[in-house]
């Protein structure tokens, strides 16, 4: 196909997943910040679920859709765009995968298939790039668990576990471990450069269920609630490349908003409303590597119109592009 999307001129880009002509979803590209163009990548039968991308900005690596419903992961160069299949998982769902620390091997997440379109709970296993082989990755490895990431030294792994209720943070190849109860099922955002994590941890408000978040340091245990002294609801932590401040979606208890996208300093409270769109309900906010702007992803409150992904200035608080769809993610 056509490998125009390679090009890329001076400014940020990200990709993210968004139907083509006839409605399937498939990972597209835009940018540059400001006077960007989206331009389609994939082109799959059945569609893309999602996609991660290393490091380097180099390789990416996306679920694949299958006729029965089912998944298989394939690798995508991005400085080719040359890509092949990596894992066949027939009679089986294989995708959300992250890079280890190496480069050289995956996490990703298998489901079984029970019935015709329908999975089981998913387990997390090792996928070694240049061999194929598998393995699973937690001692007892039935036991369901999603959503892993590792530190960025590569010398932690938090995952959640889902017959607990709980999210586990384990030394790898030691004895340390954490476990901090959360109905959070989308895991932990792990600190740049430092053996620090938040995690967002549901609590019951007098207003009703809200999500507070809370930094664990792995060297000491410290346990903190950094979600201020207010009534809050706070989603999708992203730090700022420089582990100085956190960007999220706040949703304030009895307002009718919302989730806006705010930027906190990283040792919590107050916080810097930069959207006040209260049509919108913001989440997966994300730090461009430059530290200048914020992905975001929203929808309308009522339901109305489809999903957007956009960026927003960290200085100004002005929404600079918008497309539809669905899972940005900077290219780094």
């Amino acid at each position: 196909g056509d490998k125009g999307w390679l090009e890329r001129e001076e400014g940020g880009y990200f990709f993210y997943l968004s139907g083509d002509e006839v409605g399937v979803k498939q990972l597209w590209v835009y940018g540059p910040v400001g006077a960007g163009e989206a331009r389609q990548v994939t082109d799959s039968e059945y569609g893309v679920a999602d996609f991660v991308i290393d490091e380097r900005g180099e390789r990416l690596v996306y679920g694949r859709g299958r006729e029965d419903g089912g998944h298989d992961l394939w690798l995508l160069s991005l400085v080719t765009g040359e890509e092949r299949a990596l894992l066949l998982c027939p009679a089986r769902d294989c995708r959300q995968a992250v890079w280890g620390p190496d480069g050289e091997r995956l996490i990703f997440e298998r489901r079984g298939q029970q019935a015709a379109l329908l999975w089981s709970e998913p387990r997390l296993w090792w996928l070694e790039l240049a061999t194929g082989a598998t393995r699973g990755v937690l001692a007892e490895p039935t036991r369901p668990a999603s959503a892993a990431r590792f530190s960025a030294d590569g010398s932690w792994l938090a995952y959640y576990d889902w017959w607990d209720d709980q999210l586990v943070v384990a030394e790898v190849g030691g004895e340390r471990q954490y476990v901090i109860p959360s109905e959070a099922t989308a895991g932990a955002v792990w600190h740049p450069s430092e053996a620090q994590l938040v995690v967002p941890a549901a609590i019951l408000e007098r207003s009703g269920v809200g999500t507070r978040l809370t930094l664990l340091d792995v060297e000491t245990g410290a346990l903190k609630d950094i979600s201020g002294e207010f009534p809050a609801d706070d989603w999708a932590p992203s730090w700022a490349p420089d582990g100085s401040a956190l960007a999220l979606a706040r949703r304030v208890p009895g307002t009718g908003m919302g989730r806006q996208v705010v930027v906190m300093p990283a040792e919590g409270g107050g916080g810097l409303l930069l959207t006040e769109d209260v049509a919108f309900h913001y989440s997966r906010v994300q730090w461009s590597p430059s530290g200048e702007w914020l992905l975001w992803e929203r929808r309308h409150q009522n339901g109305e119109g489809g999903v957007e992904v956009g960026i927003i200035d960290v200085g100004t608080g002005e929404i600079l592009d918008s497309v539809t769809g669905e899972f940005g993610w900077w290219w780094p």
